[in-house]
């Protein structure tokens, strides 16, 4: 019998959109475990690092920022220029993550510290006290961190206001550095650990979700991948002509 020309092309489109759809689906479910690996290095290297030895050279701070290592910082904190991180949630409850800048010792730029995290206030127009003790000169030991922005609309801190402390909605080391009138020794934030001085409650993730997120997602791109093919296999080899 001949073969129809219509239902061929039809069936030659239908082959050809479920192969294209079919290759998304692929690519964004290995998308989805490739950042689960990532977030899983992440953590395994935050895990390693805070058992680390700790070093006291910032020397060649520069070329180790993009991996976790703790550092000791001997110097002073520059109490009357902090920053409040806003949109921090610990155990259930909004608040802040205080950034706080620090000069230390032999060191022409300042650092960024992240001294922990405080509940925020009954409104918006309340922020939370962050005093710093006249201890002088702070030794912390701190994580070397680099916290990215994500996904980040208009500006990190609010034009027009120079009340300290600054609200601030994501870390933008440019926006940071020219309202501290100095500039940063490195885009990375230290991360106080807990117990010492001038350190408020820790509240450091390597990550904000895990890896299993990725893991889920990653599981429901290759389930619509799966029901494509079976919604191919059926119009294509099972369904009866009209």
């Amino acid at each position: 019998m001949p073969i129809n020309p219509l239902r061929s092309r039809v069936s030659l489109a239908m082959l050809v959109l479920t192969l294209l759809v079919g290759a998304i689906f692929i690519r964004l479910g290995m998308w989805q475990l490739s950042r689960a690996a990532e977030k899983s290095a992440m953590m395994e290297q935050a895990s390693t690092a805070a058992s680390a030895s700790v070093s006291d050279d910032l020397a060649d701070i520069d070329t180790v920022r993009d991996v976790y290592r703790r550092f000791r910082l001997i110097g002073d904190f520059v109490p009357d220029r902090q920053f409040l991180l806003d949109n921090k949630i610990r155990d259930g409850r909004a608040g802040f993550e205080v950034l706080t800048p620090f000069q230390p010792d032999g060191q022409q730029g300042l650092v960024l510290v992240n001294r922990g995290w405080v509940a925020a206030g009954g409104s918006r127009d309340e922020l939370p006290a962050v005093v710093l003790s006249s201890q002088r000169p702070n030794v912390l030991v701190s994580l070397l961190t680099t916290p990215s922005k994500g996904f980040a609309l208009g500006s990190a801190l609010q034009d027009g206001d120079e009340q300290w402390p600054r609200l601030l909605q994501f870390v933008d080391y440019q926006a940071i550095s020219a309202s501290l009138d100095a500039g940063l020794l490195v885009n990375a934030v230290f991360v106080a650990e807990a117990g010492q001085p001038n350190v408020l409650e820790y509240n450091f993730q390597p990550v904000a979700n895990g890896p299993e997120k990725h893991y889920a997602y990653a599981l429901q791109w290759f389930a619509m991948l799966l029901a494509l093919l079976v919604i191919y296999i059926y119009l294509t080899f099972i369904k009866k002509d009209d």
